[in-house]
């Protein structure tokens, strides 16, 4: 029976792991009822009763399909884009010890919001790990549930997902893929809009070309704006503080002013937001 249960959660169907002697259905009754009946991590926690624990803890969600459970609000739950056509699964909450890389606690929840973190800060808290310092993604729901339990907690911003969402914000591979799309189109045009007899595919080349040009001078700009902003948010001495501020700033009063529109406002909304999350970005001298 392990070695089923080994097969299962290495993620083999219980068809496959059942062969012709035993039937899927009685399989997984079986492994269900024995998931059931184990201890929870923080049982295990409190049993063990680490004692090397730093206090840097890492804290994160993630969306698991699970048949037995529907998406009630689909804007808490943190899914990627492929799984965004999922309506059944459930949020996993876990946190991780930076230099032991154990697991304290964690759990299961059907929305990531402030009572799922206000329950494992609480876990945590009971299992008296010593929190010091606490990274996590831009979600003010993290900060709040953990300053509720440690209210001396140093919350630091991880500056992947932070650097990903400013991305996101700005629309970086969206352009990226139109782009290559609007290329596909031109190749298949051939050299066809080489002659004049072919007006008609002459017009679609000039219109093409015209858009991918178009596109290419704001994924230039876009570009350069996340690049500096990478820079500037992974300096760590003040020299390099220095010089990724000054080049934010002649992005600003040069290649900024070369864009209106749209991605204007949104460079301008990243960085007014920036403004408000440096005390949780560690890269200040």
């Amino acid at each position: 029976m392990c070695q089923l249960l080994i097969d299962h959660l290495d993620g083999k169907s219980y068809r496959a792991i059942a062969g012709t002697e035993l039937k899927a259905d009685r399989l997984c009754k079986s492994i269900n009822n024995l998931l059931a009946n184990l201890k929870s991590v923080a049982e295990v926690t409190k049993e063990l009763n680490p004692l090397k624990y730093s206090g840097n803890y890492i804290v994160d969600a993630k969306f698991i399909p699970a048949k037995a459970y529907s998406v009630v609000k689909p804007s808490l739950v943190p899914r990627s884009r492929k799984r965004q056509k999922i309506k059944r699964g459930i949020v996993h909450i876990s946190g991780t010890d930076y230099q032991t890389h154990d697991l304290p606690a964690s759990l299961t929840s059907p929305l990531e919001n402030y009572w799922a973190y206000d329950i494992h800060f609480q876990n945590l808290k009971d299992l008296n790990y010593p929190l010091i310092s606490l990274t996590c993604d831009d979600k003010r729901s993290i900060r709040s549930a953990c300053l509720k339990h440690y209210p001396l907690a140093k919350i630091q911003l991880c500056i992947r997902h932070y650097l990903e969402e400013i991305a996101r914000k700005l629309k970086i591979r969206s352009v990226e893929r139109t782009i290559q799309s609007l290329e596909k189109k031109l190749e298949i045009l051939g050299e066809d809009h080489f002659f004049v007899t072919r007006p008609i595919a002459q017009l679609k080349a000039v219109r093409l070309n015209n858009r991918i040009a178009d596109l290419e001078h704001k994924y230039w700009i876009a570009q350069e704006f996340s690049d500096i902003m990478a820079r500037f948010l992974k300096a760590k001495t003040k020299q390099e503080y220095d010089l990724y501020s000054n080049d934010l700033k002649e992005f600003f009063e040069t290649i900024f002013t070369l864009e209106s529109g749209t991605l204007r406002k949104r460079i301008i909304k990243i960085s007014k937001k920036f403004k408000t999350d440096q005390e949780y970005l560690f890269y200040q001298p």
